[in-house]
């Protein structure tokens, strides 16, 4: 199996017209790593070296060889998540066509001070049937904080122990039957 991604990896090399000689070897590091069959894999690249858009272009490359169907893209703050839904949203996956027009790219839900000032912000909630009842086959990016994922695994009461028995930070959440295999 590992065999022919790598092939796959060998015949499309990362050549984005935006993509620079650094993020190129982040790739094919990543890209060796998972063809090797290692399950971890640690990317670390400094402040401003393009990090978010390394890995929309290892997420494309990752989806479009087959190798993955859904993606969990975890961030630590809703800023961050609206602005890894914006990079998504400008990376161009195939000419002329953005990544969100090649395949599905939801978040959680944003508020208004988290997404101020961004230009031609769009999000798409991710439907709750995506993580209840996924389809085998079914290709999308989820875009989420942490905290929102851990809501959704573990319910508000069980995700976070605070004295006023709530949290700033998603109190729009759910717990939801989430199957493995999603």
């Amino acid at each position: 199996m590992h065999r022919a991604y790598r092939k796959w990896f060998e015949l499309h090399p990362n050549e984005h017209d935006r993509i620079r000689p650094y993020q190129i070897n982040a790739t094919k590091a990543i890209e060796e790593a998972i063809t090797q069959g290692k399950r971890k894999i640690f990317t670390a690249m400094a402040t401003g070296t393009g990090k978010t858009f390394t890995m929309v272009s290892q997420i494309h490359r990752l989806m479009k060889s087959g190798l993955a169907l859904r993606i969990l893209f975890l961030v630590d703050r809703r800023a961050l998540a609206a602005q890894a839904v914006l990079e998504f949203n400008s990376f161009e996956a195939e000419p002329g066509m953005k990544f969100d027009k090649v395949y599905e790219v939801y978040s959680q839900r944003f508020r208004r001070e988290d997404v101020e000032g961004m230009k031609d912000f769009n999000p798409k909630e991710l439907p709750e049937s995506y993580l209840t009842h996924p389809k085998i086959s079914h290709a999308f990016v989820y875009i989420s904080t942490i905290q929102r994922m851990r809501i959704n695994l573990f319910g508000m009461d069980q995700a976070f122990q605070t004295s006023e028995g709530e949290t700033d930070e998603e109190v729009d959440a759910n717990k939801f039957d989430i199957p493995i295999h999603a």
